[in-house]
């Protein structure tokens, strides 16, 4: 089964993506190719003209949008809908963003809203002959443990420095 990854960024005041979402974007680009599917990027901010601008280059098949002044905060109501809308449109099999807080907050909300099942601060993902996978820690860090669902949309926070930055 091919994947349809989706790559979620909350925009910085600046306008344009975190370091960690950048990281996000390269784990998104390997395991979409491993998986046989497409890598989608959803960028959602006040404004998100320079972000689109930046991330075009990266390697995804499309980038989505949500624009606007309410958009300018990290707002749990306004960001949430940003990120439902995005992932409906593209229709996400797996939906990536970076372990923020701002992303952090909504993630979990995300897969209720959207039927799909959750997994936090992930330390590692792999994509082989169809089957996708991942690698957190449990127990205060004290265990690792590798899993992998079939159950979709799958929501996922990843941990920073798990994947150099997209250039």
């Amino acid at each position: 089964m091919s994947e349809n990854v989706l790559v979620l960024i909350a925009l910085e005041e600046s306008g344009l993506p975190a370091k960690g979402d950048l990281e996000v974007v390269n784990l998104g680009l390997s395991l979409s190719q491993a998986a046989g599917g497409s890598l989608n990027i959803g960028v959602y901010g006040a404004d998100t003209a320079k972000a689109v601008d930046s991330v075009k280059s990266l390697g995804a098949g499309k980038v989505f949008t949500v624009s606007g002044d309410a958009y300018s905060v990290s707002r749990y109501k306004t960001d949430s809908a940003a990120a439902e809308a995005i992932a409906r449109e593209a229709g996400a099999t797996i939906i990536l963003g970076s372990a923020s807080v701002r992303w952090s907050r909504i993630a979990a909300g995300l897969a209720q809203r959207m039927g799909g099942v959750f997994d936090a601060n992930i330390t590692s993902a792999s994509a082989e002959n169809g089957s996708f996978s991942i690698e957190r820690w449990y127990y205060r860090q004290r265990m690792k443990g590798e899993l992998s669902r079939t159950k979709r949309p799958w929501v996922l926070t990843v941990s920073a420095g798990i994947s150099a930055p997209a250039e």
